[in-house]
């Protein structure tokens, strides 16, 4: 069996396959890393290699039709953990010694492989640019996950175990806010397994905040051991921000000092209340 291994599996994962005696080429060995996906699969499919990879924009068989192809096996971990990468890792070479992925996306999952025999099919879906069910959802994807129940909105349930775009973004920001529920010794590695996978995942927008929250890596570990964060100087400030809005601007630092002092200080000047006539 020949593979290509896509760049957000790493080189242990690289070593598992090799292991199994599989003819093995990884895209960061070519100078492939951050290329786009269709460059990607067309490098594995001119070699005859299946492409093995975590990004789900590779299951959208009307962009990359499977048929005459070597195939697609995506790994889906319910969590960015190594553990479980290599456990669907070994699943899906146990799958191959006895099925081939050619003409195929597959879908390996918590030990299940969903292989469909995806065909290409000339129907009105090859002139679709964009999904129409997306419209209106816009601040559905803003909510926390706990915050939308099941069933409330039927179509935003498909949605969000969809294959689209948004749809991984919004899993692995939500992914995210768990980080301040791991134990404090856990949440170094947690987050660089998480920075990992929001990295490799090809969504520049997500990318770009991975790398945001990166360059803020030692504040964000420190509140696991001193539990201060700046949401006090923010709530201090945004006082502050409303207090020049309302006056329209102050004519002097000293006048928006005692305004500031006024609003701050929360002090009960006991003024007399008008008397009723």
């Amino acid at each position: 069996m020949r593979l290509k291994i896509d760049e957000n599996l790493g080189p242990s994962i690289v070593a598992l396959f090799e292991s199994a005696g599989l003819d093995v080429h990884s895209v960061p060995q070519e100078g492939l890393s951050g290329s786009p996906d269709d460059k990607v699969l067309f490098a594995a499919f001119s070699e005859d290699r299946a492409l093995v990879t975590l990004d789900l924009d590779f299951s959208n068989s009307i962009r990359f039709p499977p048929a005459g192809k070597p195939g697609v096996i995506i790994l889906r971990p319910a969590l960015p953990l190594l553990s479980q990468l290599r456990q669907l890792a070994m699943e899906a070479i146990a799958y191959m010694k006895t099925e081939s992925p050619r003409d195929s996306i597959g879908s390996l999952s918590r030990g299940a492989f969903a292989f469909s025999r995806l065909r290409w099919m000339q129907d009105n879906r090859k002139e679709q640019k964009v999904c129409p069910e997306l419209k209106g959802t816009r601040y559905d994807w803003f909510k926390n996950e706990a915050a939308v129940e099941p069933g409330q909105k039927p179509e935003f349930d498909v949605l969000r175990t969809s294959t689209l775009a948004t749809a991984r973004a919004y899993h692995i920001k939500t992914m995210l806010q768990e980080l301040y529920e791991q134990h404090p010794d856990d949440a170094e590695a947690w987050f660089r397994r998480w920075y990992y996978w929001a990295t490799h995942s090809r969504l520049e927008p997500v990318v770009r905040v991975a790398k945001t929250l990166q360059s803020h890596f030692d504040g964000i570990i420190r509140w696991f051991k001193s539990g201060l964060s700046n949401g006090l100087l923010e709530g201090i400030n945004s006082l502050i921000q409303s207090a020049k809005a309302r006056a329209r601007g102050f004519r002097s630092a000293r006048k928006m000092k005692t305004i500031i002092y006024l609003l701050l200080s929360k002090l009960d000047f006991r003024l007399p209340s008008a008397v009723p006539n």
